[in-house]
């Protein structure tokens, strides 16, 4: 019987080390804002893929891209930038996410990346103003945020792979950039994402085209999450999905 892979593991596709870069995390949430952000990142900069991680939480629903298949996680990288983008096509297992996290860090560490900027959609909350807000694992990062108009979360809660990220990284500096949509889009979000990642990395992006190329592969995108939880929280038939089960429509 072959071996079951236990732990996550990142598979390099290139030698080099990323001195001074920040990664941008956008491992998918029920918004979409990240997966929306990252996607149209990396096909418009036409960034360059140089790993992919291997992870016990990958079930077999993968994309096809012009014929060839694509790893459901990969990095991509900008050498004129400095950047480095985690483009995830499903959603990390709640069992997996430590794990995951850790060796993303590991890596991170390894490579020498300066930060982690952790994207996020927040939940829409009519007391709260719309727009882009920040939040730090140090101090020291707060003029990044401040230099880029980002407001500072003063009180909220996060989860998931981001909130791992800011536990686990304690010699990365880790940002989270929040979007709140409020009475907007989630392309409107997303859209306001890449514009404040354009002012941080020196990098001009047209998002006027990011809702139609977008709801290109959205739909697809959520077809395999709904197979995702399908798998993972089996539903009864003529029953009602069981309290907290993310349900895509």
């Amino acid at each position: 019987m072959a071996n079951i892979q236990k732990t996550t593991k990142v598979v390099d596709y290139v030698k080099d080390n990323f001195k001074g870069y920040y990664l941008i995390e956008g491992t998918p949430s029920p918004d979409l804002i990240a997966t929306i952000s990252t996607r149209y990142l990396v096909d418009t900069l036409k960034l360059q893929k140089v790993a992919h991680l291997e992870s016990p939480s990958i079930i077999p629903i993968i994309r096809v891209n012009a014929g060839l298949v694509e790893h459901p996680i990969r990095i991509y990288a900008s050498k004129e930038h400095k950047l480095l983008v985690l483009l995830c096509d499903q959603v990390i297992d709640n069992n997996q996410m430590f794990n995951f996290s850790e060796t993303l860090i590991d890596w991170c560490e390894k490579k020498k990346v300066k930060g982690i900027i952790s994207l996020l959609g927040m939940v829409p909350n009519p007391n709260s103003p719309q727009g882009i807000f920040g939040a730090a694992n140090t101090k020291k990062v707060y003029p990044l945020l401040k230099e880029n108009n980002i407001n500072i979360l003063e009180n909220g809660l996060i989860s998931g792979v981001s909130a791992e990220l800011m536990l686990l990284a304690k010699n990365i500096d880790t940002v989270i950039l929040l979007a709140n949509p409020g009475n907007s889009t989630n392309f409107d979000s997303a859209a306001k994402l890449l514009e404040i990642l354009g002012k941080m990395f020196d990098f001009k992006i047209n998002t006027q085209p990011l809702e139609q190329e977008s709801k290109k592969i959205i739909g697809a995108l959520k077809e395999r999450m709904q197979q995702m939880y399908a798998q993972q929280n089996p539903v009864q038939p003529n029953t009602k999905p069981e309290k907290g089960q993310m349900m895509f429509t």
